[in-house]
């Protein structure tokens, strides 16, 4: 049952990437990131007050679409802000950042959930990602200088336009295939093969699912 919350989360954020990098390129950056904002808002309060497993699950959808927006929607910004040789690098500082950030923020959490409780640690929770979306609406543009519109004869984006590149293949089945193992034991059964299968206590198996992302 606790694996079907990450499960649903994961697989709708999978499932969202290619309509949430769509909305990217016809919306701009900074709607779309703050609306996934605040969706993970309202789904991280909605969460936390749910009396029952089946709405905590529902309510897991909405998460799980806010979430899709924030990684794509940052990387969008990337090649409108910085030179094009200096873009891998800030997108592998993003996803390093990133992935410090879930660690980190993963201990106040953790210490709100354990001394005041589910409800008040989730609405905490909710009350960050609106902070987040505030924050992106003051501060975050989409590019430094103002967006042109397409042009008549340009080749409207579609997702059969994105298909036909071959580096979109290769970031794909390279995420596919490296990120897979070690997602699955993160997220589903990591905790309890450490403590169970390898004898370590919660404490330790937490401390090495903390350091596996990083």
């Amino acid at each position: 049952t606790l694996s079907l919350f990450t499960v649903i989360q994961v697989g709708v954020y999978a499932g969202a990437q290619i309509p949430v990098g769509l909305l990217v390129d016809r919306y701009g950056t900074r709607k779309v990131l703050v609306s996934g904002a605040f969706l993970m808002a309202a789904g991280q309060v909605l969460l936390g007050l749910a009396e029952s497993v089946p709405a905590a699950l529902a309510v897991r959808v909405l998460i799980g679409l806010g979430d899709a927006t924030a990684y794509s929607a940052v990387l969008r910004l990337l090649p409108a802000w910085f030179e094009p040789r200096h873009v891998p690098l800030m997108t592998q500082l993003t996803g390093t950042v990133g992935q410090m950030g879930q660690v980190i923020s993963s201990l106040p959490f953790a210490y709100v959930l354990t001394q005041y409780g589910w409800e008040p640690a989730f609405v905490a929770l909710g009350g960050s990602c609106a902070v987040v979306a505030l924050t992106a609406i003051a501060w975050v543009k989409d590019s430094p200088v103002a967006r042109e519109a397409p042009k008549k004869d340009e080749e409207p984006l579609t997702f059969w336009t994105v298909a036909r590149e071959p580096g979109v293949w290769l970031g794909f089945f390279t995420h596919f295939s490296c990120g897979f193992m070690p997602m699955v034991f993160q997220l589903l059964w990591g905790s309890p093969f450490l403590q169970v299968v390898n004898g370590m206590s919660k404490s330790s198996a937490a401390a090495m699912l903390m350091i596996q992302p990083i």
